[in-house]
């Protein structure tokens, strides 16, 4: 009975996070689609800082899952020109 508990919330848990993942997806794709709308299409650009605190948050989630909610592909990533230590997406 409580082997059945656990793996019937384990599977509702996992719907729920499925549906999160993709909400927030959905609402990461429109908010940067409004932030380079607000910029005239000039790319946002990340400080080194910045790149590094998003690098370590995303060591702590599963590869799979980070390509699904990933908003910055990271074959987007460009160092700008003018400062090597700033990377645009």
């Amino acid at each position: 009975m409580l082997r059945w508990i656990s793996t019937r919330f384990n599977a509702f848990m996992e719907r729920a996070c499925e549906r999160d993942i993709e909400r927030l997806k959905k609402e990461t794709q429109l908010l940067k689609a409004e932030v380079e709308i607000l910029k005239g299409g000039t790319p946002t650009v990340l400080p080194e800082e910045d790149r590094t605190r998003l690098r370590k948050a995303a060591e702590k989630i599963d590869p799979e899952v980070l390509k699904r909610i990933c908003a910055v592909d990271p074959d987007e990533t460009e160092v700008d020109s003018d400062d090597s230590e700033r990377s645009s997406f």
